[in-house]
């Protein structure tokens, strides 16, 4: 009994211990998948910028009319930069670049999302990377596809991603005069999502986490504890019940008249299974019975004599 008890006690202990494993390893990998999360995030905004740039070049950029925010490229040398339309109408002309710093501007304003679209040799100076976007500039240089990883910025934290840009043959109008070619890596753009909305994506799965698992520690102990308590009943009640039937083996049921003797096996109905004493003797202990005369036998029976 002591030792299902011990075995139960056990198997309680290897429970928690599952239990904390998992819950350990749900506390350290559910950052991971968040951060993995953004990056993706972060991905799609990379590519959809491509694809527009991209289209923006393959049609020798778009025209767009000439207001307060939107004013004339002046790095844009292009005879036909600015027109106007029959009917008065003044468009300046959009490239790739001006239009990804104008995306980035709706997309600061609007969802707090920082776009910036940099090179180790800017045209531009508004374009030099910061710190972080020149590693990441000389990691695509040696091969690296892409990079994500959580910064501060201005005591702000964000998940920043970025990826190359690779000149293709839509760019060369453009970029083929600095010295580039079809392949070369031209920049690249950054993407930086703000972390707190992450933030508290993984807070929240921790605390959900921490409680299911709470939950289930005690439920599964709760029921390995009753299962020990039942096991344990049962056993007790077996061996009081082996007790019970070893003491019925060791009574001998004689036939109170004649002292016949009922074997173990025996049908108490059936005279067959009553036998004289000494044949039971005789039968169970291999002894052979021999007659004589007690004292009070003798008086009782022989007195007179």
């Amino acid at each position: 009994m002591r030792q299902a008890q011990r075995s139960y006690l056990l198997l309680a202990g290897l429970f928690l211990v599952l239990i904390c494993l998992s819950m350990g390893w749900e506390l350290l990998s559910t950052p991971a998948q968040v951060k993995n999360l953004a990056t993706s995030i972060g991905r799609s905004f990379f590519r959809e910028m491509v694809a527009t740039r991209q289209w923006n070049a393959l049609h020798g950029g778009v025209y767009v009319p000439i207001t307060e925010e939107i004013q004339p490229n002046i790095l844009l040398i292009d005879p036909l930069r600015d027109v106007v339309t029959t009917d008065g109408l003044r468009l300046t002309k959009i490239n790739p670049a001006y239009m990804t710093r104008l995306i980035a501007e709706l997309l600061a304003t609007r969802d707090d999302v920082q776009l910036h679209i940099t090179s180790t040799r800017p045209i531009n100076t508004i374009n030099e990377p910061d710190g972080w976007e020149s590693e990441a500039l000389e990691a695509f240089e040696a091969g690296t596809i892409e990079t994500a990883s959580v910064e501060w910025i201005d005591d702000v934290r964000f998940l920043r991603f970025m990826a190359p840009l690779v000149v293709d043959e839509s760019c060369l109008p453009c970029h083929a005069e600095h010295g580039y070619s079809i392949g070369d890596i031209r920049g690249g753009i950054s993407i930086s999502l703000p972390w707190e909305p992450f933030s508290s994506i993984i807070s929240a799965n921790k605390n959900r986490g921490i409680l299911l698992h709470l939950v289930l520690a005690i439920a599964g102990v709760w029921i390995i504890l009753l299962l020990s308590r039942s096991v344990v009943t049962g056993i007790r009640d077996l061996q009081s019940a082996r007790d019970y039937i070893s003491s019925l083996e060791g009574i001998l049921p004689v036939c109170m008249h004649c002292r016949k003797v009922r074997q173990d096996d025996g049908d108490p109905a059936d005279p067959s299974s009553w036998i004289a004493l000494e044949a039971f003797v005789k039968k169970s202990m291999d002894t052979d019975v021999t007659h004589g005369i007690c004292p009070d036998c003798l008086k009782e029976h022989y007195s007179g004599t």
